[in-house]
């Protein structure tokens, strides 16, 4: 492959006799490289090398040079649809979003360990949610996890040369109340004020009290509950496969869901033709955790916040993960920890051990203290 030498002519035409030549070359994926390099004979002698390195294979194709904007439209039209949750999709939209705002990133190739150093220091500092509050360091840590998966991407399009290191985030996340045994049953109890879903053959209650029953026994996620197919339940031996294009494991796993099986035979009975769905909702996303909020107000529920912030409803109100939280929680000592991070779809024992750490703070387990005879008679 030939390499040539090149003025540039404005230069040229400004330092005259003075001007620097470079060198000019295609690489190994046709694309147009140069380098300045001084005097004529030093360039005449690099252009040789370079020949030689190209016709040797020795020469690498650098990243692409891909602007921010392109390949995240690229990302959102090829890679994003392909996922099953649209929470997902919401997620990673608004990870992205929020890395723009801040970062504002021009070319991909130059995203660096220094671009999201000083992405979470900027975002550390900017309003929350709620007003008075904070972005949480958890909320940044689930944006760092989307913005990676992003250049990830980026890198096996050879739009990046290297994926930078994730930037550690101090700080804890805001206590995250598991719902409890007795607030579990007046929860399910009031699953009939549900309105929706109202394009079934079944109740709303009947959905709804066989969707929670089954994050409390099982401690999946909601996105994988949502993409569950009837081919992937055994009603008979009481097991449910979560797919691994639906779960965070990427592999498929077995639950087991005897507690909640004649919940999911009401619901089978009576369900549409032709609907694939276990728990199948038609409604945008924020209309499920709005239903959510009406049946626990129904209930009764009603948590406190030790936050300092202006109180919004959701405050006083489990979310999803609540129930995930639970399953952990009361379970924990009663299962081995590996069966647990099994059951919980954890790929790394790291995520099991905070939900572990997150029990043992919780979790009310009897002592049985020794108490000398002076104490006997006060006991209690």
């Amino acid at each position: 492959m030939k390499a040539w030498l090149f003025q540039d002519n404005r230069q040229k035409a400004k330092l005259g006799d003075k001007c620097p030549w470079s060198v000019g070359w295609f690489d190994p994926a046709g694309r147009k490289r140069s380098k300045k390099i001084g005097s004529k004979s030093m360039a005449e002698k690099y252009a040789r090398k370079k020949e030689g390195e190209l016709a040797a294979g020795l020469c690498r194709s650098g990243p692409e040079r891909v602007s921010w904007a392109a390949f995240r439209a690229e990302y959102e039209r090829t890679i994003m649809p392909k996922w099953r949750s649209e929470w997902s999709r919401i997620d990673a939209a608004h990870a992205l979003n929020a890395f723009e705002e801040v970062a504002r990133p021009k070319y991909v190739g130059l995203i660096t360990e220094r671009t999201l150093d000083q992405y979470v220091a900027a975002r550390l500092p900017m309003r929350g949610k709620r007003k008075g509050d904070t972005v949480s360091p958890e909320t940044i840590r689930k944006e760092l996890r989307a913005i990676r998966a992003a250049l990830n991407q980026a890198k096996r399009w050879k739009y990046l040369a290297a994926v930078p290191a994730t930037p550690e985030v101090k700080g804890f996340g805001r206590d995250k109340p598991y719902v409890t045994e007795e607030h579990c049953n007046l929860i399910l109890g009031a699953c009939d004020t549900a309105r929706l879903p109202a394009d079934q053959h079944f109740t709303p209650g009947d959905f709804w009290r066989a969707l929670l029953g089954m994050a409390w026994v099982t401690g999946m996620r909601k996105s994988a509950l949502l993409a569950m197919e009837w081919a992937d339940v055994d009603i008979e031996e009481g097991i449910a496969i979560s797919r691994a294009r639906s779960n965070k494991q990427k592999r498929d796993q077995r639950h087991k869901i005897g507690p909640v099986v004649g919940l999911l035979k009401t619901l089978y009975a009576v369900r549409k033709p032709g609907e694939v769905r276990v728990f199948a909702w038609n409604y945008s996303a924020p209309s499920l955790y709005r239903q959510l909020a009406a049946i626990e107000e129904a209930a009764g529920i009603y948590l406190l916040c030790g936050e300092n912030h202006e109180h919004t409803q959701w405050c006083h109100l489990y979310g999803f993960h609540s129930f995930r939280y639970a399953h952990a929680t009361y379970n924990f000592g009663r299962v081995p920890d590996r069966d647990l991070q099994e059951q919980m779809g954890h790929r790394s024992f790291t995520t099991t051990e905070r939900y572990i750490k997150y029990a043992k703070e919780h979790q009310q387990r009897a002592y049985d203290v020794f108490l000398p005879k002076a104490l006997k008679g006060v006991a209690g």
